[in-house]
């Protein structure tokens, strides 16, 4: 398996790659994040990179308002 590629520092959407945290038990990294709005999350990185995670959520809820 190739070593995990560091995203530190790195936007992807709304969320900015913090550190980091382990791998899930699939053995994708699992990296903490901070929305623009502030909240921290824990994602994997698949999700981040590919586009399919662009905010902790907070995204979604004002575009229901």
């Amino acid at each position: 398996m190739p070593p995990p590629v560091d995203i530190t520092g790195m936007r992807y959407g709304m969320l900015t790659a913090i550190r980091r945290t382990g791998s899930c038990m699939h053995g994708t990294s699992l990296w903490l994040v901070r929305c623009d709005c502030g909240t921290e999350k824990v994602v994997r990185a698949n999700a981040i990179r590919q586009g399919t995670t662009k905010s902790c959520g907070c995204a979604s809820s004002d575009m229901r308002l």
